[in-house]
């Protein structure tokens, strides 16, 4: 009887990556603190990229014999999948393939492979073998039934929305495929599993507020809406938070306004010494909600009105801070 998920927790490399990489592709505001680091690809580009897409149990992973001295391995491991669903590609349902691996050029940002879990798998084919795309993000874990319906959904609507614009160029006819990426965003960005490959794709220019910005010009009244409704009915998740209030500046909605101030309270509840990075942004652009500038210390909003922040105060800490928007506000947020 096939799992419908994976049998332990996600390797903890996974729940890292796409949260700090997607939200760095997402605003743009942080530079990466590795050299050789490069922007993730979200769920669009990957499918765009791989020849095949599989959902499939990671069977076992097989070493290879060292190589000879001197020489530098093309390969160090087979993971042999079991094919559940082929969302792309040649490959049948029920099949077994070997993909091709280094683990030892993998960072813990790149893709890999366990036995025990199910995967989604974009493979690429090299000299005759399945290989993830060079240092890319290759391989998801979805945790559940939901999330893999989520992943199933988006991949095959990004497939059929690829090929279709193929088709049209091939036949003369016009496609906007930025307007159908477009929507295919804000689909994906509705779906928790998938949120952040959704967000991450929705222009960005926003967070230096400009009166007139790309985002303002293709982002209708109703992505938006789309998206407030599953801010509401989905609460966010970490570094989620200032992606999606970015993506919703200038829409009004008390229900927004009321799920990111319970996100903040959480995170500043759990993490009041040490918040991450990226909390100070998120309570920026709540505060832009409620008609406040930036907090003094941070700079990332700010107009080129170059607008002015509230006094000093004794307790300028993040912690501080929010205890006294709170009550400015009369809010008592709910973790």
């Amino acid at each position: 009887m096939q799992r419908e998920h994976s049998p332990g927790p996600i390797p903890a490399a996974t729940t890292r990556r796409l949260g700090t990489r997607l939200l760095l592709l997402a605003l743009s505001l942080v530079p990466l603190k590795r050299a050789d680091a490069r922007p993730p690809q979200t769920l669009w580009d990957l499918t765009a990229e791989a020849q095949l897409v599989v959902w499939a149990d990671v069977e076992e992973v097989e070493e290879t014999a060292p190589p000879p001295s001197g020489t530098r391995p093309r390969t160090d491991a087979i993971a042999r999948l079991h094919v559940r669903e082929t969302w792309k590609g040649p490959e049948r349902d029920g099949e077994r393939i070997e993909v091709h691996f280094q683990p030892e050029l993998n960072g813990p940002d790149d893709s890999t492979y366990e036995p025990g879990y199910s995967v989604v798998a974009f493979l690429v084919r090299e000299r005759g073998q399945w290989r993830t795309p060079a240092l890319a993000d290759g391989t998801r874990f979805p945790t559940d039934a939901v999330a893999t319906a989520a992943y199933r959904q988006v991949v095959r609507l990004a497939r059929m929305s690829q090929e279709e614009w193929i088709r049209s160029r091939i036949a003369g006819r016009v496609y906007d495929l930025d307007v159908t990426r477009l929507q295919w965003q804000v689909f994906a960005a509705t779906l928790p599993a998938t949120r952040r490959d959704g967000l991450a794709g929705l222009p960005s220019d926003l967070v230096f507020a400009h009166a007139h910005s790309r985002a303002d010009a293709y982002l209708t009244a109703e992505h938006r809406a789309l998206l407030a409704a599953s801010t509401v009915r989905h609460p966010l998740v970490d570094d989620e938070l200032p992606m999606m209030l970015t993506a919703l500046r200038g829409f009004e909605s008390k229900d927004v306004d009321r799920a990111a101030a319970n996100a903040l309270e959480e995170l500043l509840s759990k993490e009041p010494e040490d918040p991450p990075y990226w909390a100070r942004l998120a309570f920026d652009l709540l505060r832009e909600r409620y008609g406040e500038p930036p907090s003094r210390k941070t700079r990332l909003l700010l107009s080129p009105q170059a607008l002015q922040s509230e006094p000093p105060a004794d307790d300028d800490s993040l912690v501080g801070q929010w205890r006294r928007f709170k009550q400015r506000h009369q809010l008592q947020p709910q973790p």
